[in-house]
């Protein structure tokens, strides 16, 4: 999730993240969400059903989820 290809990861591998200032993380089975200090949203991993919360991301690297967002 986030490495930029679709090789199978064996192990923790780091994942370079160095344009965005994230502050906090969630992952799941097959989604990471992160949020950054400023209130932006990013998503990567599988954007199967739509997860993602972007149409056009394809899950290779963070991608900017849009919109409005509740707290």
């Amino acid at each position: 999730l986030g490495h930029g290809d679709k090789e199978a990861k064996l192990v923790p591998t780091c994942v370079a993240l160095v344009e965005h200032n994230f502050c906090q993380v969630a992952c799941g089975h097959s989604l990471t969400v992160a949020l950054t200090t400023s209130g932006h949203v990013y998503a990567m991993g599988s954007p199967v059903y739509g997860q993602l919360g972007n149409p056009q991301a394809d899950g290779k690297l963070p991608t900017r989820v849009e919109g409005k967002l509740s707290k």
